[in-house]
């Protein structure tokens, strides 16, 4: 099967996707999402939170997404100009995201990133309150329906000498990260069977099943899966979801074009030019185990004037190699 050709209109929508993330400025909107019992007085700050929550998530599942999943990436990952991006595949071993690995990398992203949309609480000082936080401790849940980050994150409010405290804030974001895990697990191991393939009728039931498009970017050795749902967006954006998988590269000996046996005489000029090819087009390397009859190592000639030193019957083995493997052939040299 053919492999898929790199888009150019993939990448540039990756590269604006990221450019957007990073400068990402998190307003949050006011709006409770869940009934609870809050008193008056405290739910401008409730809500503002609860925003913040909303928000951070948003931004984690968008983050993460074009990542693998991942906050904190793996050892194994592909290097684009655009993004890191995890392997799934890589020489022989399958790593797909889970849905637990991917529960753990958002609390992280939160707990590293909710400040910076709470503005170190200046918006609650200037609702009236003096304000002591603790650390936000995030707990994230995945399910087919939406992401939910349930937030413990003590604030102790006092306004005109009265304390209040609040803990628990709450955000969601309605995207579906379990499909987007089936199908990478379904090309993953697809790709177990052929490493150096890619299934384009897989993609296109799978894109047929889920109701996103999906797109397979090729490299010298891997290949990068771009699946973007715009169905629902996330913080007004759609969701793109990167993984990788790298070809099982086999090294091919070079193949040595057959060396006949040679005789020739004294005072005569012994030339010979050895002929190799490389299925991996690698660059090839020339030599004899004979300190008396030698070759150019990068061209493969002999040109030797033969001396008194050159009687006899030699045995020479020649060889060519591609810095990994060698073919080599015995020959007769006999000098008269």
């Amino acid at each position: 099967m053919e492999k898929g050709q790199t888009s150019v209109y993939v990448i540039i929508g990756i590269v604006v996707l990221i450019a957007i993330i990073i400068s990402f400025v998190i307003i949050p909107k006011l709006g409770v999402e869940r009934e609870e019992v809050i008193e008056t007085d405290i739910l401008p700050v409730k809500n503002f939170v609860d925003g913040c929550v909303k928000q951070t998530l948003g931004a984690g599942v968008l983050f993460t997404a074009l990542h693998g999943g991942y906050y904190h990436l793996p050892e194994n990952r592909f290097e684009a100009d655009y993004a890191y991006i995890p392997y799934y595949y890589f020489n022989g071993n399958v790593d797909v995201i889970t849905k637990k690995k991917w529960e753990r990398g958002l609390e992280d992203y939160i707990n590293a990133e909710l400040l910076k949309c709470l503005k170190n609480l200046k918006p609650i000082r200037l609702m009236g309150f003096e304000v002591e936080a603790g650390e936000p401790h995030a707990d994230i849940s995945i399910s087919s329906r939406k992401v939910e980050a349930y937030v413990n994150y003590p604030l102790s409010l006092r306004k005109a000498g009265e304390k209040k405290i609040l803990e628990k804030f709450y955000g969601d974001v309605k995207v579906d990260l379990l499909s987007i895990i089936n199908i990478a697990k379904a090309i993953t191991e697809q790709t177990t069977k052929d490493p150096n393939s890619i299934y384009i009728s897989l993609m296109s039931e799978l894109s047929n099943k889920y109701k996103v498009s999906i797109n397979a970017l090729t490299y010298t050795d891997t290949s990068v899966y771009v699946v973007q749902d715009s169905k629902k967006l996330v913080n007004d954006l759609p969701l793109m979801f990167l993984f990788a998988t790298k070809y099982d590269i086999v090294n091919h000996a070079p193949e040595l074009e057959f060396i006949p046996d040679m005789t020739a005489l004294v005072g005569e000029q012994l030339y010979y030019k050895m002929k190799a090819k490389d299925y991996d087009d690698d660059i090839l390397y020339y030599d004899t185990d004979s300190v008396l009859f030698y070759v150019n190592h990068g061209l493969g000639v002999m040109n030797i004037t033969l001396e008194p030193k050159h009687v006899g019957t030699h045995t020479v083995v020649f060889s060519v190699t591609d810095g990994k493997l060698n073919t080599t052939q015995e020959v007769t040299i006999t000098v008269k």
